[in-house]
């Protein structure tokens, strides 16, 4: 497992490379996202709620990695739903809007990777 100290000396970064499996291709994809981090949990937002093909592609295969300043940590992903996730959706919350000055709204939906593996050097 990722200790919590290896997952916060990076967690100050801006920016994550979220790659999932595609649901429809098998290959891997990959965007530039938004994160904030809080011992192995890592939350990104989704702006366009379920809708958005990383979300749907995690749905289908939770299994996910997170490059973060040259480091690659692997985990499994999962959309938040607000009433049974109610603390963790709380804490993604905070953390945005601690180290962005962003507040979800309406029609965001938190997305929640635990980290699983020691991070590794990210291919370059």
């Amino acid at each position: 497992m990722a200790s919590a100290s290896d997952l916060a000396r990076v967690s100050k970064a801006q920016v994550l490379n979220l790659t999932t499996t595609g649901r429809k291709t098998g290959l891997s994809r990959t965007i530039e996202i938004w994160f904030a981090a809080s011992g192995e949990m890592v939350y990104i937002m989704s702006g366009a709620g379920p809708k958005s093909n990383w979300v749907q592609n995690l749905v289908l295969n939770p299994t996910v990695t997170l490059a973060i300043e040259g480091k690659a940590f692997h985990g499994r992903a999962r959309p938040l739903e607000r009433r049974r996730d109610r603390p963790a959706w709380a804490l993604a919350q905070r953390l945005f809007q601690e180290k962005y000055d962003w507040t979800i709204e309406a029609g965001v939906l938190p997305v929640e990777a635990h980290v699983q593996a020691s991070p590794s050097p990210q291919p370059g």
